[in-house]
């Protein structure tokens, strides 16, 4: 009788420690994933802080001048350009236009406007390239938004060769 109740207690006392030890294995695993490096420089992924030039996967397309990027908590906004909103004429057109060219799942580059790097709603003000184009002059180009005249002053993009006529001219 002794000797199945020693038996029993050294059972449940390799259950206790069995247990303790993955669970400190689980934390561990799970401290290395969450709280490992990130990577850093001047191109960053997405899951990083969105500031500056980086690149991004593309989550969602809001409208057509404005993207939503996997880990960004704000949305990206296009630099000096505006596509009509959901209760203007060409509004589907834009955002369609946008989709095509900025597919969800595909890499986009964004350069954030340092002159003006938030809009008033908080969102990033930048110049995004998708498959190599840049989307914002591409929505102008294509006749699917219009140059915002009044930011022109305040853009470090309102001197590029895409810009400069649509601002100054």
């Amino acid at each position: 009788m002794i000797k199945s109740l020693d038996k029993m207690i050294e059972m449940r006392r390799r259950y206790f420690f069995g247990t303790i030890i993955s669970a400190i294995a689980y934390l561990f695993l799970v401290g290395i994933f969450y709280f490992g490096p990130q990577l850093t420089g001047t191109v960053i992924n997405s899951t990083s802080s969105c500031e500056g030039t980086f690149n991004g996967t593309v989550e969602r397309i809001i409208d057509g001048d404005t993207i939503a990027i996997v880990g960004c908590s704000k949305h990206i906004r296009l630099s000096l350009v505006n596509a009509p909103e959901t209760y203007q004429t060409g509004y589907q057109e834009a955002k369609d236009f946008t989709a095509n060219l900025c597919q969800i799942g595909s890499t986009a580059t964004i350069n954030q406007d340092d002159l003006q790097p938030y809009d008033a709603y908080g969102r990033i003000v930048a110049l995004v390239y998708c498959q190599g184009r840049n989307l914002n002059s591409e929505l102008l180009y294509n006749n699917l938004a219009i140059m915002e005249k009044d930011f022109c002053s305040k853009s470090e993009f309102a001197y590029d060769d895409w810009a400069v006529n649509y601002c100054f001219g």
